[in-house]
C-alpha cells in the first residue's frame, strides 16, 4: 500500500512511501480492490528477517523496494474512506489480469493445478502450494512458475513465427518490432514487472530495435546493454537475487552452451535435440551455482532430468493457456 498521509500533532502531514499490509484473508470485505484508500490507527512495524544467522535479508529486500513497514489489520483495525484512487494504466492491467485468473478458475478446477497456470502464464503465485513450490526448487525446476526470461522467450519466438507470415504487408518492417515489442511488455507488466522479467523484456527490446534497423546484435553486447539500462532505472536491482540469476544463466548460456554442446555429437536428430537442451540446462548452471549455493544454501542434483521435462512441457502448456485466453469467449 502506498501512504498517502499521517495524523500527528492534532494534524494531517502529506507523506509519501509503500507499506506492506496483511490482512485476515476469511475476514476481508468485499470492496477491498486496488484503488482503496483506508484509514488506520494501527502501529506500523519495522520489517523483521527470520532471524537465522547470514539468511537472506528480507529487511534490506522491502528497504530496496521502497517498502518501509509492515501492519496487520483485523477488520475493526480500518476503515475504508474511498475508492477509485487509481491511474488508468495500472487499472486496466489489474482488470486484464483478473479476468485471465477468472479463465483459467473457471476452465482449470483442481486447485494446485489452478495454481501452477496461473503462475505459468501471469506469474500469479498466491494460489501456488507451497510444498509444491519447494519440490519445483528441489528439483531444479523453480524458474517455471517464477515468471522469467524463459517465458518471454516463448512469447518472443510464437510473435516472431506469427508475424513471419505477413513479411508481403506493406510497413511490415516498422509493424513487427511495434507488435511484439507491445506483447512483450504488455505481458511483462501483466506478470508484474519482477527484475528477471524487465531483463528479459529490455534485452529482448534491443534485440528487436536492432533487428528492426538491420543491425547484427552481439548477445553479450546486448546482456550489458540490458543491465546498464536496468540499473539506471533502479540501482538498487543490482542486489535483487532474480535479476542475479536470470542475467547469470543468459551469460551461462551464451558463453558456455555452445563448447559444451561440441562435447558429443549425434547422427539421430531427437538424441541431437536431447543434448542440445541438456547443453542448455549444463550452461545455465555454470554461472547460477554459486548464487544459488549462497541464497538457497542447496543444490538441486536431478536439475539435468527435470528440465529435459519440464521446458518442453512448460512451453506447451503455456502455448496452450495462450490459446485457451483467445477462445474463451466462444465457449469452446
Amino acid at each position: 500500500a502506498t501512504i498517502d498521509g499521517v495524523y500527528k500533532n492534532g494534524q494531517w502531514q502529506k507523506t509519501t512511501g509503500k507499506i506492506l499490509v496483511y490482512f485476515f484473508k476469511n475476514n476481508l470485505p468485499g470492496n477491498l480492490q486496488y484503488g482503496t484508500r483506508i484509514i488506520s490507527r494501527k502501529e506500523v512495524l519495522q520489517i523483521t528477517n527470520s532471524g537465522n544467522p547470514n539468511g537472506f535479508d528480507y529487511n534490506r529486500y522491502a528497504l530496496f523496494q521502497g517498502i518501509t513497514g509492515q501492519v496487520f489489520l483485523k477488520s475493526q483495525d480500518f476503515k475504508i474512506i474511498s475508492q477509485g484512487n487509481t491511474t488508468f494504466l495500472k487499472e486496466k492491467l489489474f482488470q486484464l489480469r483478473k479476468h485471465v485468473i477468472d479463465i483459467l478458475q473457471k476452465n482449470i478446477k483442481d486447485p494446485h493445478q489452478q495454481g501452477v497456470a496461473e503462475a505459468l502464464l501471469i506469474g500469479y503465485r498466491n494460489d501456488l502450494d507451497k510444498s509444491l513450490v519447494q519440490a519445483y526448487s528441489n528439483t531444479g525446476v523453480v524458474h517455471i512458475i517464477a515468471i522469467s526470461g524463459l517465458h518471454i522467450g516463448m512469447i518472443f519466438i510464437l510473435m516472431s513465427s506469427i508475424l513471419s507470415y505477413f513479411k508481403k504487408v506493406k510497413g511490415y518492417r516498422f509493424l513487427r518490432p511495434l507488435i511484439i515489442l507491445l506483447v512483450l511488455w504488455t505481458f511483462t507488466f501483466l506478470a508484474g514487472a519482477v527484475a528477471s522479467v524487465l531483463r528479459s523484456a529490455v534485452m529482448f527490446s534491443f534485440i528487436v530495435s536492432g533487428e528492426s534497423f538491420e543491425r547484427i546484435t552481439n548477445t553479450l553486447n546486448t546482456l550489458a546493454a540490458a543491465a546498464f539500462a536496468l540499473f539506471i532505472f533502479n540501482p538498487f536491482l543490482l542486489w535483487d537475487a532474480g535479476l542475479q540469476l536470470s542475467f547469470a544463466a543468459v551469460a551461462g548460456i551464451v558463453s558456455f552452451m555452445g563448447p559444451i554442446n561440441k562435447w558429443f555429437y549425434f547422427d539421430n536428430k531427437i538424441v541431437k535435440n536431447i543434448w542440445a537442451l541438456m547443453s542448455v540446462t549444463i550452461s545455465a548452471q555454470v554461472f547460477t551455482l554459486p548464487f544459488i549455493l549462497y541464497y538457497f544454501h542447496q543444490f538441486p542434483v536431478f536439475f539435468l532430468i527435470t528440465n529435459l521435462v519440464v521446458v518442453p512441457l512448460s512451453g506447451l502448456i503455456l502455448y496452450g493457456e495462450i490459446v485457451l485466453i483467445i477462445v474463451s469467449f466462444s465457449g469452446f
